[in-house]
């Protein structure tokens, strides 16, 4: 149990330095509360509320990934290096593709409660 409590603890570590130093990832958490606000205002459905807390949580994971990615390129090789430019670009491509799939999952669900 000891050895459990402590691998929570060290994802705990890893969500508050996300949060403390990540732009994007305090972006997308406003966003993600803005959604959750319009949830409980225009009354989602069930359904819609699981693919709702999916999709925010695939892009955070993925926001999180891209940033591992990001600081072990940079660990093993602090120069510019063209291969890392594109095995970083290919991750924040990544993040771009979950983001934007999680924009038109609300669209699908807020649009039509709204209009």
């Amino acid at each position: 149990m000891k050895k459990f409590i402590k691998s929570v603890n060290h994802a705990f570590d890893g969500l508050k330095y996300m949060f403390l130093t990540q732009r994007n990832f305090k972006i997308q958490i406003f966003i993600a509360l803005i959604a959750l606000v319009m949830a409980v205002f225009l009354k989602i459905e069930k359904t819609e509320w699981a693919i709702l807390a999916l999709s925010i949580t695939v892009v955070w994971s993925f926001e999180i990934i891209n940033t591992s990615i990001e600081k072990l390129c940079d660990f093993v090789n602090p120069e510019f290096n063209s291969t890392v430019k594109v095995i970083k670009d290919l991750s924040a491509g990544a993040v771009l593709l979950v983001s934007t799939g999680a924009l038109l999952t609300g669209f699908v669900i807020f649009l039509p409660k709204i209009f």
